[in-house]
């Protein structure tokens, strides 16, 4: 499963908070960047609710390398993101000063 099937099926109507273009393209961009196995792993947990049992047997695995895929990809999206909310809100400091948003 690749990136865009992944957000395809994470973001469905009435799914929780709704994402702005620029954060789909961050978890678009942040879910290719994981390793095929790290994401075909966390797509069938997360969103697709399997137990890791069933994912060990589907991806042809054991179960503690399933918890492995899923901890790795969970972090690697994480660090991504942040990356990208710091450098967002380093570009806005760094925006002509008559352009910030001043009391």
């Amino acid at each position: 499963m690749d990136a865009e099937d992944l957000t395809t099926h994470a973001i469905q109507p009435g799914a929780g908070a709704a994402l702005t273009s620029q954060q789909l393209s961050s978890l678009k961009e942040a879910l290719g960047r994981l390793a095929s196995g790290e994401r075909e792993a966390l797509c069938l947990r997360e969103i697709q609710g399997l137990p890791v049992a069933a994912i060990a047997v589907r991806l042809g695995c054991s179960t503690a390398t399933v918890r492995l895929h899923i901890a790795c990809a969970r972090i690697a999206l994480r660090n991504h993101l942040a990356l990208v909310r710091t450098s967002a809100g380093l570009s806005a400091l760094s925006a002509p000063r008559s352009a910030r948003h001043l009391r």
